[in-house]
């Protein structure tokens, strides 16, 4: 799907290749049978690896010379885990403290899909501002992480800021096209911001991936609303 970004040592492949949780750790490999990377994570029919060129980086910074960082990342990582847990759970508003709290353990769990789960319970919040703050982190570590930028869309969105949206959509709209999630967004965003151009595109692109769409797509174009419903969930 997306190739590792150079020059990002904590990037990784974005691919297609369907994955479960027992897979983790199992080989991806390409068209030869030659190993391309280790299969990671991901979701939504969209996965991630390792590339196979940073596992010796990997071996070398998990020997014993690393336990003391090893050790403070795994401790992070368990109460991330905690955090997303216990935050993800509460009904009703959550403390400021909490959401925090999670964020900071997030972080130093150097773990970017903790990040993005944190990041999505802050916009689930509507603490907008720090959620695309989270998501923006975690695309510094990952420019190609297409889940990453799909969830900073949906927050951008929903926190009416349109114009934001539009460089993140363009990409998105190159790498998955098909995504219903994603179109919508964009046949949204562009009415908003008045794009000619992508309304043009994206009109094409629900035509061939999503005709039952269509029609929908095309009087939100005619008769939607100009502008976004600030912080309002559609």
């Amino acid at each position: 799907m997306v190739p590792r970004a150079p020059g990002k040592p904590f990037a990784r492949l974005h691919h297609t290749a369907y994955t479960q949780p027992g897979n983790s750790g199992g080989a991806l490999v390409d068209a030869k049978g030659e190993l391309v990377g280790i299969a990671a994570s991901g979701g939504e029919d969209r996965f991630e690896a390792v590339p196979a060129d940073q596992i010796e980086i990997l071996k070398a910074e998990s020997s014993e010379n690393h336990a003391d960082v090893s050790a403070k990342i795994g401790g992070a990582y368990r109460l991330c885990r905690a955090a997303l847990d216990k935050t993800s759970m509460m009904r009703g508003p959550v403390p400021d403290l909490l959401l925090s709290e999670m964020v900071s353990d997030c972080q130093e769990s150097e773990n970017r899909q903790f990040m993005d789960l944190a990041g999505q319970l802050l916009g689930r919040a509507r603490k907008f501002d720090q959620s695309i703050k989270l998501f923006g982190t975690s695309l510094a570590r990952d420019p190609n992480a297409v889940n990453t930028r799909l969830s900073l869309v949906a927050t951008l969105h929903y926190a009416g800021r349109a114009s934001e949206e539009l460089p993140h959509i363009r990409w998105l709209l190159k790498v998955i096209p098909s995504e219903p999630l994603l179109l919508r967004y964009a046949v949204q965003a562009a009415k908003w911001n008045g794009d000619q151009a992508l309304i043009k595109d994206v009109i094409e692109l629900i035509e061939t991936h999503d005709p039952r769409q269509l029609q929908a797509a095309k009087n939100f174009i005619e008769r939607g609303p100009s502008s976004p419903p600030r912080g309002s969930f559609q």
